[in-house]
């Protein structure tokens, strides 16, 4: 093996580490905005929106989209292309609330005894997350090796994601018990962060891995 590519490999490794530090960081702070009025700042919520935990997940999946898109435009690859569109929504939904506005909106019914307004949201994310499962099926032949061994890999990672972030939240939504408020928000937020960590760890060697395999072939 190459230095080059130890060094890669070791820089994603340490990317990895790096961030699930800072979501653990963010986390503790949290935990201690919770249980300590001297600690005031409501910025250090990980549940609030455009808070310093929330912008550091905007930044990550701005770096995944970012990569995702340089593959797309190198390999000339839909499968990429689909994946850039997915955290390009992801990205616009945190920040800007997308699926929240919707639901309240629109109306939606009741369902497993929550208000419509939970239902409108877990309604609106799992109908986006089957869309663009879709179309990843659709375009999976269309890419090559990398990518579609690169795609599975993201699209287990994205399944978890979807549970802490969209049936871990609906859960939440119905028990509303005090105990177990603190836990289920770690769950949830707690492991959207961790969880968007590793992803861009992965992604972030695609594009050597690119060029390992283009040279196999030339």
């Amino acid at each position: 093996m190459r230095i080059k590519e130890i060094v890669e490999k070791n820089l994603s490794v340490q990317i990895l580490y790096l961030c699930v530090a800072a979501d653990i960081v963010f986390i503790g702070l949290n935990v201690l905005y919770e249980l300590i009025p001297a600690v005031s700042d409501p910025s250090l919520q990980i549940t609030l929106d455009r808070g310093y935990a929330e912008v550091f997940q905007y930044v990550k999946t701005f770096w995944i989209a970012g990569i995702l898109a340089t593959m797309a435009f190198r390999t000339r690859s839909l499968l990429y292309g689909v994946w850039v569109g997915l955290f390009t929504y992801l990205l616009l939904d945190d920040s800007l609330r997308i699926h929240e506005n919707w639901s309240k909106a629109s109306y939606f019914p009741s369902l497993f005894g929550i208000n419509s307004h939970a239902s409108g949201e877990f309604i609106i994310s799992t109908s986006i997350g089957l869309f663009f499962l879709f179309l990843i099926a659709v375009t999976y032949r269309s890419g090559d090796f990398l990518a579609r061994s690169s795609s599975r890999i993201l699209t287990i990672m994205l399944l978890l994601l979807g549970f802490v972030g969209v049936f871990i939240d609906t859960f939440h939504s119905v028990v509303q018990v005090g105990l177990l408020d603190p836990v289920l928000t770690t769950l949830e937020d707690g492991g959207e962060m961790v969880l968007m960590s590793v992803m861009l760890s992965f992604v972030f060697l695609l594009p050597k891995r690119s060029q390992v395999v283009r040279s196999k072939y030339i």
